[in-house]
């Protein structure tokens, strides 16, 4: 639909007078069934899934990097609305904000991807950030850490000082794990999909994804990498790379120790997402 075009204007008309009597936050609410948010830990797809998501031609949205890290306003949502589409943000950073959430978006949906805590936490070792001279953990892991202790009282006695790189990359991904039964608790509608799966059964995955976000299914999501370009996306993920069946079994950069720190620390969370000491 062309902005210009005189039936464009009318409904946007009309949908601007039938809002301007309701607070922002009614507005929000109003139209959270238009958006689809993806949520889990940092570096377990999020990207990938952000992606194929966007190429579905009911769907449009943003990064992290290019929402600024916030959550979408409503004109946001409301515009894309009168285009047919839904509205995806990637934010893992936002999985703390399950309150605000609930308050403002209380109809929408979201996607989390779960991956093994080992692949996880050597993909967070393995993105180097030059200009800093850190990867990812020395970099943000700490930081993000701190906004998740807040949420689940059982790690309130964390001494983040304290903590080595693997150990808070550790405990991340449990804090995050840990959020989803408080988003159902929150009567937020969320789907859970592994990244595992994602890469080696990608089309019966897609499926389900897009079943659940009640769409019709489109091959363009297999075909991402043909409809993104070559932007460069956080993460340094290039959106012209079609899936890698090889991120199922990625090599580690952990050692013996590592492993054993790490299994240490999310032991009790694994079975719950079907995963394995392996």
């Amino acid at each position: 639909m062309n902005v210009s075009n005189p039936e464009f204007q009318r409904i946007l008309l009309s949908e601007a007078r039938s809002m301007a009597s309701q607070s922002a936050e009614q507005v929000s609410q109003h139209y959270s069934s238009k958006l689809v948010l993806v949520l889990g830990t940092q570096r377990s797809g999020t990207t990938l899934l952000y992606l194929m998501l966007t190429a579905h031609p009911d769907l449009t949205g943003l990064d992290e990097d290019d929402a600024g890290f916030q959550l979408p306003e409503w004109l946001v949502m409301a515009v894309n609305g009168l285009f047919g589409k839904r509205t995806v943000y990637k934010l893992p950073t936002a999985v703390w904000q399950v309150g605000k959430l609930q308050q403002l978006y209380p109809h929408c949906r979201i996607v989390w991807i779960t991956r093994h805590p080992f692949a996880v936490i050597s993909s967070m070792r393995n993105l180097h950030f030059e200009e800093e001279k850190q990867n990812w953990l020395q970099r943000f892991g700490s930081r993000e850490l701190a906004r998740m202790v807040k949420m689940i009282p059982t790690m309130d006695q964390l001494k983040l000082d304290t903590l080595s790189d693997v150990e808070i990359g550790a405990h991340l991904w449990v804090a995050k794990q840990n959020m989803i039964p408080l988003y159902r608790e929150a009567d937020l509608s969320v789907t859970t999909i592994r990244d595992e799966d994602l890469v080696s059964d990608t089309e019966k995955v897609a499926r389900n994804v897009l079943q659940a976000l009640d769409l019709e299914w489109q091959p363009e999501v297999l075909r991402h990498h043909r409809y993104h370009g070559n932007d460069i996306h956080p993460g340094k993920t290039r959106g012209d790379k079609p899936v890698d069946a090889s991120r199922a079994k990625p090599c580690l950069n952990l050692t013996s120790a590592e492993k054993s720190c790490i299994l240490d620390i999310c032991d009790a969370t694994l079975p719950v997402f079907g995963y394995t000491a392996d």
